[in-house]
């Protein structure tokens, strides 16, 4: 799956998961689509995403995660495992923008620190991290 072939999903108001695992062509313009389905669902009155999996989303930055956290205030359940491209940056970002989440699979994102789950660990406990 590409980017492209994900924004025909945009007409599902009443999507609450969405699950993109191991779309490895996927790129943070896939985040964008994820962006306008959140704003499309709050215009409509229709419920937030709880759960969004990009796990094994290879080409997902920084930049991806923070566009699906600022826009996906619902949100509850993030997986990103296998995001290698992510840095200490995006908990800061999932920190700081996602107040709902309560679960977060960090698992083999090489570019992740202890020291970073740490941080978000302090700083937002009731989060599970499984990093």
């Amino acid at each position: 799956m590409q980017d492209v072939d994900i924004w025909d999903l945009g007409e599902c108001a009443s999507l609450l998961h969405l699950s993109l695992r191991s779309c490895v062509k996927l790129t943070d313009s896939a985040c964008s689509f994820v962006k306008k389905l959140s704003t499309k669902k709050l215009k409509a009155g229709a419920p937030p995403l709880k759960l969004v999996d990009m796990g094994g989303c290879s080409r997902l930055t920084d930049a991806g995660v923070r566009e699906i956290v600022t826009s996906c205030q619902g949100l509850e359940h993030l997986d990103l495992r296998g995001c290698k491209q992510l840095t200490d940056a995006c908990l800061v970002n999932i920190a700081s923008s996602a107040p709902y989440l309560q679960v977060l699979v960090v698992q083999w994102c090489t570019g992740l620190t202890e020291a970073g789950v740490r941080i978000l660990n302090r700083d937002r406990p009731e989060i599970q991290v499984h990093y």
